[in-house]
């Protein structure tokens, strides 16, 4: 069966418990398990027998929680979770392989990510999370955006990009084609 996915504006986290998928962005059979940035084209995505997922989808700058790396090095790509070296994250894939039922598996993923969970120094995560919901509100104008909550517009370009995972007018494009 074939899924067309349209540009989406998150991280994603999937399990593939079953078939293999093709990506059509990509042109590749995708990972078992991968960590997926933020999209910008469309993408169809093609399963070879029965589709047996389980995706987590990270809030706009959520993945920084739980992942120690910038979130634009995701963008428009699904890395296998066993490139990016980090044990913990293995260990989960090899207790979800484990488990068939869907209840046990959201606990395991609900305790790996609750024990993740970074409590944010950042002080401007709680800005990003208002520029982006400025975004989905309809505010398109970037100097609007800029000037609410940063003090120039490269810092804002960088900041937004490192934890969104693309720039801020693509992410208002892709925020347009989700509405």
């Amino acid at each position: 069966s074939m899924q067309r996915l349209i540009p989406f504006g998150c991280v994603g986290l999937s399990f593939n418990r079953e078939s293999l998928a093709f990506s059509s962005l990509e042109n590749r059979l995708l990972p078992r398990t991968v960590l997926a940035g933020l999209t910008s084209h469309f993408t169809n995505i093609t399963f070879k027998g029965t589709v047996d997922m389980i995706t987590i989808i990270f809030k706009p700058a959520g993945a920084m929680a739980f992942f120690g790396l910038p979130i634009s090095v995701l963008n428009n790509q699904a890395i296998d979770v066993n490139d990016l070296n980090d044990p913990e994250l293995k260990e989960l894939v090899k207790q979800l392989s484990e488990e068939w039922d869907n209840r046990s598996c959201i606990s395991v993923i609900e305790r790996f990510l609750l024990k993740r969970l970074i409590v944010f120094q950042n002080p401007y995560y709680s800005r990003l999370n208002e520029t982006v919901k400025n975004i989905e509100r309809g505010e398109l104008n970037l100097t609007l955006l800029t000037r609410s909550v940063f003090r120039g517009h490269k810092q804002f370009q960088r900041i937004f990009t490192e934890a969104i995972g693309s720039n801020p007018k693509e992410y208002i494009r892709i925020s347009r084609y989700q509405r």
